[in-house]
């Protein structure tokens, strides 16, 4: 058996289980807040906002993504040394293309 290593970059969402000063926000004050700081509103670390207990990748959620939507390669194919030998956007590499 020979042994390859296939990357791809994808989308998924990710949930956070957060604990934040309920002294300090309300709910919508911490929304509000969360929004700012996330979207560059505001220069408050995150760190500083609340404290996260749990992450998970929802893994249902995971898509491909297109390499012409992301001006890149987003499906690599490695060998069993690191090598790439083929990624989406450049196609087959040459040394795929020799063995051919």
């Amino acid at each position: 058996m020979k042994r390859l290593e296939i990357d791809r970059k994808v989308r998924v969402w990710t949930r956070e289980t957060v604990e934040y000063d309920d002294t300090k926000y309300t709910e919508e004050e911490f929304i509000n807040q969360y929004h700012r700081v996330q979207n560059g509103y505001s220069n408050e670390e995150l760190d500083s906002l609340y404290e996260t207990y749990d992450y998970e990748i929802i893994l249902d959620t995971c898509q491909d993504i297109n390499p012409h939507d992301d001006n890149g390669a987003t499906l690599v194919i490695l060998n069993e040394d690191g090598e790439e030998l083929y990624d989406n956007l450049n196609k087959v590499h040459s040394e795929v293309e020799k063995k051919e």
